[in-house]
């Protein structure tokens, strides 16, 4: 879980301005490896060649809602922006291009 509190650079924790929350955030990379049918048709790694190791993939996953202070007679916090679930996916391959999927 990471949470960003903003709070007025004056009166500090008495009085916050907003509060950006990620509930659930899970980051990864992998490197990707070229696979070929071998001789005895189990697949094999092909670790010759030189740009096996250039492909990778990256994601993050997570979940993001923002709060905001409200002052008044509630002096409560109040939402800004719902739960918003998103997954981010940046590709690279050597067969396959570059590229960068949202989905949300």
């Amino acid at each position: 879980r990471v949470k960003l509190v903003v709070s007025d650079p004056v009166m500090g924790m008495h009085r916050p301005l907003i509060c950006v929350c990620f509930p659930s955030f899970l980051l990864t990379v992998s490197q990707l490896k070229d696979f070929s049918s071998g001789i005895d048709g189990k697949d094999a790694m092909l670790n010759e060649r030189p740009d096996c190791g250039n492909d990778f993939q990256a994601s993050l996953e997570a979940t993001l809602f923002i709060d905001y202070f409200k002052l008044g007679l509630t002096r409560s916090w109040e939402p800004f922006v719902e739960p918003f679930k998103f997954l981010i996916l940046y590709e690279k391959s050597k067969s396959r291009g570059k590229g960068i999927t949202f989905q949300a």
